[in-house]
């Protein structure tokens, strides 16, 4: 009996993080490049908005498992491929350019671009590292 309670609850745990997410970001900081130094800096953030979706077959990423995928509002492109749900609940994503932390209970996520700056020999403004924080609510 116990272990049929364990399986029903797994699959009310999944069915319920298959829900699409919408992912608004709220602030963002980061440094820029300003006469020959790195500086604290705020950047716009009317264009970052995100759906947090299951991946389908059609998916770039589309591995035939419980994987997830960012992209960004009105396109279909996956810009970070995405784990599935951990057992507390959490959505991590990553590639190259980005990182993305999404909590399924509080609906908070942050995301930092880092590509660029650490790798980078140059000091100019297209390795500008930042990092925003936003919330998400189902769609």
């Amino acid at each position: 009996m116990r272990l049929f309670a364990l399986v029903i609850l797994s699959v009310l745990a999944t069915a319920a993080s298959a829900d699409p997410w919408l992912c608004i970001t709220e602030q963002t900081t980061g440094f820029v490049f300003k006469n020959g130094n790195w500086e604290p800096g705020r950047f716009t953030v009317e264009d970052s908005q995100y759906i947090l979706r299951k991946l389908t077959e059609s998916d770039f990423y589309y591995r035939g498992e419980n994987r997830y995928g960012l992209f960004l509002l009105e396109t279909d492109l996956v810009g970070t491929p995405c784990g599935p749900p951990s057992i507390s609940g959490n959505i991590f994503c990553e590639d190259n350019l980005r990182q993305f932390k999404f909590s399924t209970k509080s609906g908070r996520f942050l995301m930092t671009h880092t590509s660029g700056y650490w790798e980078s020999l140059a000091d100019d403004e297209s390795h500008t590292p930042l990092i925003s924080l936003g919330r998400c609510s189902t769609i």
